[in-house]
């Protein structure tokens, strides 16, 4: 049997030249959710980066850090390889590319996976936290106009890193109709790349962007939603969805 050092090996070589995972995708693809941090000590391990490319693997921020490589020279390197452009990363999820599978509890703790979506239309969006100004007007809003989702076969989820008991409050006192899944790992927030710095009132801290993805009957991204205006995303998607099916 394979050691866990020798299991994330095995994934980390298997990122195509102009990509890059986060130690969370990494921990995932093993069947390890939760080990990120295993996997970083893993990889800080490393001597052979010629056989074991290391440096395509980046913090859940977006960050580049300096496991066995250095941060400059794993940024100088993914720049001659294509994933980064002007300082950024340049692998975001697009339009067309396979939408990343998880399994998350519901309000009620019912498991939920997206692989169980194939055949129907899904929106997934991520919102930063239960209860808020902005996240209750997009979650009511998509709330009055669930009647049409439904009419148009589109299945809702809402994720963010809320645990369950808390969705549960949320889903009652406004009345939601729809499914409310949650990420408290912060796994599936880092596999769509939507947890990253945010700033408020000049304050920079971590936390879920407000981004919302469209996908299809084969599981695959119909459309990202990168700019949310709470009070018009639910008309924008069945606009959008309309046109697509």
């Amino acid at each position: 049997m394979k050691s866990f050092t020798e299991r994330v090996y095995d994934v980390v070589r298997k990122i195509p030249k102009g990509k890059t995972m986060t130690y969370g995708e990494v921990a995932m693809a093993m069947g390890a959710p939760g080990a990120a941090r295993a996997v970083g000590n893993a990889l800080n391990k490393n001597r052979d980066t010629k056989n074991v490319p290391c440096h395509r693997v980046v913090r859940s921020d977006g960050s580049i850090g300096g496991y066995a490589w250095g941060a400059a020279a794993k940024k100088e390197i993914l720049e001659r390889e294509g994933a980064v452009k002007h300082g950024k990363l340049t692998h975001m999820l697009k339009v067309g590319s396979k939408a990343p599978d998880f399994t998350l509890p519901d309000q009620k703790g019912k498991m939920h996976s997206l692989k169980d979506q194939k055949g129907k239309w899904t929106l997934i969006y991520f919102y930063p936290k239960d209860d808020t100004p902005g996240c209750t007007v997009e979650a009511c809003t998509i709330r009055d106009n669930y009647g049409a989702f439904k009419k148009m076969g589109i299945t809702v989820w809402g994720i963010s890193i809320d645990p369950v008991k808390k969705h549960a409050k949320f889903v009652e006192k406004y009345s939601l109709p729809f499914t409310l899944l949650a990420d408290e790992e912060k796994e599936v927030v880092n596999a769509y790349k939507v947890w990253g710095k945010k700033k408020f009132m000049g304050r920079e801290y971590m936390g879920t962007n407000r981004v919302s993805f469209l996908i299809g009957p084969d599981l695959k991204i119909s459309k990202v939603y990168e700019t949310v205006k709470p009070a018009e995303h639910a008309k924008e998607v069945l606009t959008d969805a309309k046109e697509m099916k």
